[in-house]
């Protein structure tokens, strides 16, 4: 998701864009007055309160999306304090229980929260991010460290 950009053969991480705890939590706080299944991503790990981990079922669109989605998130007692605690947040995700409701509530982040990257990557679901951790960025990022071009290179993926 652009968030970071780490080098497997050296082990390191090479660029992060997280979210500070001061801006994931009131996200956090304004998703949990919504119809939605919220969750974190902390180095690397994704992390959901036990109740919304609970209703996973609710979201999934298939029985291979929940089971793919229990592997994915652990459950935690309490995700405020979790992402309170946490140096930086990857990315705060939520899962629509009906997704009509999913644009009014992108509207209303774009209008309330400046300063957050938000994106889609199934039909029930936002992605927030820190404003600059978007793939293009960490691409661009990343063509600079190896000193091509970005004309020179391909990406792909969700």
């Amino acid at each position: 998701n652009g968030a970071q950009v780490y080098d497997a053969q050296e082990d390191k991480t090479l660029l992060t864009e997280g979210l500070p705890p001061k801006l994931a939590l009131p996200m956090l706080q304004f998703l949990k007055t919504r119809n939605v299944v919220r969750g974190v991503y902390i180095d690397g790990l994704g992390h959901m309160s036990l109740s919304d981990y609970e209703e996973i079922d609710d979201v999934a669109a298939t029985p291979a999306t929940s089971a793919l989605m229990r592997r994915s998130y652990q459950a935690d007692e309490n995700l405020e304090d979790l992402t309170q605690n946490a140096a930086s947040i990857q990315k705060i995700i939520a899962f629509f229980r009906n997704p009509e409701e999913k644009q009014p509530v992108i509207r209303e982040i774009m209008t309330r929260f400046p300063g957050y990257a938000v994106s889609s990557s199934l039909g029930n679901n936002i992605e927030i991010n820190a404003k600059y951790a978007t793939k293009g960025n960490a691409l661009r990022f990343l063509c600079r460290q190896l000193g091509i071009y970005p004309a020179q290179c391909m990406a792909f993926g969700d």
